[in-house]
């Protein structure tokens, strides 16, 4: 009779506790509630489309690399209502990007480069909890990447001044899409996808050749936090 009793209170035990945890009695079962801080790493895919004009012609393209990235994050979140999650989340990475393009002709050429080599930003995470736990949730990533994107122009022939430069700082609106899940107590696994696109940016070489460049950046990347 005492195991029968047993057996039948212990379901009831283990949904108070958990009960109990979500009310953040106990450290080990929050969930996805805290404070959080991660590592990642990945790959973006750049893209620039660019224009090139001189006195004579205008030359358009598109130019797409492949680059790897490796970051940071941290940030603080809770889970809200019986499927909903807020956070806040900040981050830098590292990344590896350059591109390339223009034109070659019979007696002059007119070309560009542009690279980028670190990304910062913050976001406001919306998430939603398919199964109701606390643990797994497909977020919504809603905000701004900041980045230094440094373009040079070069051509020839050398004497005809076409060799220009510059360097912007560009604020972008990043959006996104992520998976985070628990996996063991205060580990967690992170997924995430983003798209942004820089604007535009302009060299001007000193015999009045100019260029334009309008950088888009998607990035895909997997992480190991730790939620305190």
């Amino acid at each position: 009779m005492l195991a029968l009793t047993l057996l039948a209170v212990s379901p009831l035990s283990a949904y108070g506790d958990a009960q109990n945890d979500n009310g953040y009695s106990c450290n080990s079962c929050r969930g996805l509630s805290g404070w959080f801080v991660g590592l990642q790493a990945g790959m973006n895919a750049a893209s620039v489309k660019y224009r090139i004009s001189t006195s004579t012609s205008q030359t358009y393209g598109k130019d797409s690399s492949l680059g790897g990235l490796a970051g940071v994050f941290a940030g603080w979140g809770s889970n809200f209502s019986s499927y909903g999650y807020a956070g806040l989340q900040a981050e830098g990475n590292l990344v590896s990007s350059k591109n390339s393009g223009g034109f070659s002709g019979a007696t002059s050429s007119d070309n560009y480069s542009s690279k980028v080599n670190g990304v910062w930003g913050g976001a406001l995470l919306l998430g939603f909890r398919p199964w109701g736990g606390n643990k797994t949730m497909i977020y919504l990533r809603l905000g701004a990447d900041i980045a230094n994107w440094k373009y040079f122009q070069s051509g020839s022939p050398a004497a005809t001044n076409v060799n220009g430069s510059t360097s912007k700082t560009k604020v972008a609106f990043a959006p996104g899409l992520g998976v985070r899940s628990m996996m063991y107590k205060n580990m967690f696994l992170n997924m995430e996808y983003k798209f942004t696109a820089y604007g535009s940016s302009r060299i001007v070489s000193p015999n009045g050749n100019t260029s334009s460049h309008k950088p888009t950046m998607q990035t895909f990347t997997v992480g190991i936090g730790w939620r305190f």
